[in-house]
Parts: C-alpha cells; sequence; structure tokens
C-alpha cells in the first residue's frame, strides 16, 4: 500500500539523516564548541555510573534513530498484515500515527523543519492508510 511505503520512506529518511547529523562533529563557530566542551566536561555520578550531559544528549539522539529504523521495520511487517487482519492492522497503524504525531508537536516546539516535515508526513500517511482500511 502506498501510503506505508511513503511512511516507510519518510521514516528512513528520518533516520538517516539523524544518525548524519549526529556523526557531524564539525562546529559552526567556538561558542559552539566551548558550549559542547563544557557539555562533555562535567560529569557527574549517576546510578552507579559517570555521564556527561553530552553523553545523554549522544545516547538519546542514537537512540530516536534506533527506533526510526524499528518503526520503519514494523511499517514494512505491517503490509501484509493488512490484507489478512484489517483491524489489528488498524490499531497498529492508528497508535504510530499517534506517535508520530506526538513527535511533530515535540519537533515543532524543540527542532526545526526537516524533523517536523518527516514526522508529520508519516503520521498523515499512517492515519489515511488506518482510515483507508476496510471495516472488520
Amino acid at each position: 500500500m502506498l501510503p506505508i511505503r511513503v511512511a516507510q520512506a519518510a521514516t528512513l529518511l528520518f533516520a538517516f539523516a539523524h544518525t548524519a547529523g549526529m556523526l557531524n562533529t564539525a562546529y559552526r563557530d567556538d561558542q559552539e564548541r566551548a558550549a559542547i566542551e563544557r557539555l562533555q566536561a562535567y560529569v557527574f555520578p549517576i546510578m552507579g555510573v559517570e555521564r556527561s550531559h553530552h553523553d545523554f544528549y549522544q545516547g538519546m539522539g542514537y537512540s530516536l534513530s534506533l527506533f526510526l529504523v524499528l518503526c520503519a521495520f514494523l511499517l514494512h511487517q505491517i503490509v501484509p498484515l493488512m490484507a489478512r487482519e484489517p483491524a489489528a492492522s488498524r490499531s497498529l497503524l492508528g497508535g504510530m500515527s499517534l506517535a508520530f504525531i506526538a513527535m511533530t508537536v515535540l519537533s515543532i516546539r524543540w527542532f526545526f523543519p526537516a524533523p517536523i516535515i518527516l514526522s508529520a508526513v508519516t503520521a498523515l500517511r499512517l492515519a489515511y492508510a488506518a482510515l483507508k482500511l476496510p471495516p472488520k
């Protein structure tokens, strides 16, 4: 189904671009370098380990990339399920759509156009696919 494939492509693009951005270690200027170095330098104990704020930032960034790849994989698995189990597919697509709607809202608040657009495209395509499934 095309809406699922569009959502899957947007999710994979989001994962790839997010990971590439995380791997980019170039600094825009000396102020950015200083800010990141401060985040890396402030190490504190938490639950028996030593971590910095930068560790949390990096870990959550890579966790998001992993989550996006998992979502793309799940979308690939849902396509054959849609023909056999439309009701189960509808609830899975609806739940994923709600998650991407929430991601869109969070992106509007804290990020920039690329994640906003990719989250919104994914959310809308998933909602459309869920609504187009035949009744039980």
